[in-house]
């Protein structure tokens, strides 16, 4: 079912209505799941300033407009999801609890209308603190896992932060794939998921792992 932008600022304008309501019983929620809504650039940071008890928030088709900022600060939060919606930056200010973060990739042909004006090519990006340790991500799921050097840059990354991981877990795009075919149902390329026992130790060995078991194949 797809939403039309007035269906999206509606659905939000009856949420914050009822939110606004029941400010008591949001105080207590441990678990959001918020889908096919447009909000105001204050109203999630609102949401979470009055949900001081949030463990887990799905964010599905949510955004702020177009090109949209979000930032993220909770003291309690260890799950989040943010899939589809047009945010462009989902910036996570404060975190410190964070354990588990989905990561929705989109594909090459979706991406392409927003990249085709990209007039720098090769920039460098450092981090800030490269020596800062993260102990509570203990889990990364990808959904949509190809065998490419940008996939497994990004785990290694993660995991030279993350010195308390305990799982990888890599999805095909089977899961991906049915949704973003209601987006462009012509979008069709092979998929570079490792299929086979050989594949895979490769993949292993490319992410430099001590504990081969840390990393779970699904297809």
């Amino acid at each position: 079912m797809r939403c039309l932008p007035a269906d999206l600022l509606d659905h939000a304008k009856q949420f914050n209505d009822f939110f606004s309501a029941c400010l008591d019983a949001f105080a207590g929620l441990k678990r959001l799941w918020l889908r096919n809504m447009r909000f105001g650039e204050s109203d999630i940071p609102n949401i979470l300033s009055t949900c001081k008890l949030l463990e887990s928030l799905h964010l599905t088709n949510c955004d702020s407009g177009m090109n949209s900022v979000v930032q993220l600060e909770h003291a309690k939060l260890t799950e989040l999801e943010v899939k589809y919606g047009k945010f462009e930056i989902v910036e996570l200010t404060c975190l410190p609890k964070l354990q588990r973060i989905w990561v929705l990739p989109e594909s090459p042909k979706l991406l392409r209308p927003v990249l085709s004006q990209l007039q720098q090519e090769d920039v460098e990006w450092k981090a800030s603190l490269p020596d800062f340790k993260h102990k509570n991500l203990v889990k990364l799921i990808i959904y949509g896992f190809q065998h490419d050097d940008i996939f497994v840059r990004f785990i290694r990354c993660v995991m030279e932060h993350a010195v308390n991981m305990a799982e990888i877990s890599l999805h095909d795009r089977t899961k991906v794939c049915l949704r973003c075919g209601v987006l462009d149902p012509e979008m069709k390329y092979p998929s570079w998921y490792p299929r086979n026992a050989d594949e895979r130790t490769h993949i292993t060995e490319e992410l430099r792992m001590s504990l081969p078991a840390m990393v779970r194949f699904w297809t």
